[in-house]
């Protein structure tokens, strides 16, 4: 294993629970008596929550919504005519028109509690996301038609310094290619490493770079010949923006 006698390059995956058992064991048996290791588990864990927001968003077909719409009508003819419904408003008038005045007070008095309640939550949620966007960013990367079905994340430490790239589901190549990643910036791309994956198309690396990972807007994964080039050769496989 890289980095002496720690498992950094394995800590992404297992955060992301992608490790095969035996691997697995391995890395909570080390972490069991390794601080460092868990200081960077700790911080992968951090931004499990956001890779979420990594997934692109695919609108629906448009047959869906004819379907819907189409259930909703036969409904609404089906049921009976539905009474009008009385506005919120209305309904808190009739309820204060019927309630005693200790009622209307006790009523202020927890609605007045819940606004603020409310209030106090919102701001501390918007405090918490934006804290969160201040340590470390997670960045998707998309397959091509050239890798359907692979997925990638790279993972940018708070400093921006460096990064840990994860990828699962690539093709296997032979012995004379290679992936490479590319570090781009305005149109111009930077060589971020080469690697190649293992039975279940799964890799993970450190990225290093001369400059901040954060400084570069794409990122992209085309496929080399073994040792990787100067500049991009092959056809992408994964590709996406930070």
């Amino acid at each position: 294993m890289e980095n002496d006698s720690h498992i950094l390059e394995l800590i992404p995956a297992y955060a992301l629970d992608c490790l095969e058992r035996d691997e697995a064991q391995i890395v909570a048996a080390h972490l069991e008596e390794c601080n460092e290791c868990q200081k960077a588990l700790s911080s992968f864990l951090e931004v499990s929550g956001q890779l979420a927001y990594a997934v692109p968003q695919v609108d629906p077909p448009a047959s869906v919504k004819a379907s819907l719409m189409r259930r909703v009508q036969a409904g609404q003819q089906a049921g009976p005519a539905a009474l009008p419904r009385k506005s919120w408003l209305e309904a808190v008038q009739d309820f204060f028109a019927q309630a005693s005045p200790a009622w209307v007070i006790a009523s202020l008095a927890v609605v007045g509690f819940l606004v603020f309640s409310n209030l106090f939550l919102w701001v501390q949620v918007r405090e918490l996301r934006a804290e969160q966007q201040t340590t470390m960013a997670v960045v998707g990367l998309n397959a091509t038609e050239f890798a359907p079905g692979s997925s990638g994340t790279i993972v940018i430490s708070r400093d921006g310094l460096y990064g840990t790239l994860v990828v699962e589901n690539l093709p296997i190549l032979d012995e004379t290619q290679q992936y490479q990643l590319w570090l781009i910036q305005d149109g111009q791309r930077t060589n971020g490493g080469v690697f190649s994956v293992g039975y279940h198309g799964y890799a993970s690396q450190e990225i290093h770079s001369e400059q901040p990972l954060g400084s570069f807007t794409s990122f992209g994964i085309t496929i080399e010949p073994a040792g990787g080039s100067p500049q991009p050769t092959g056809q992408k496989v994964l590709g996406g923006d930070l």
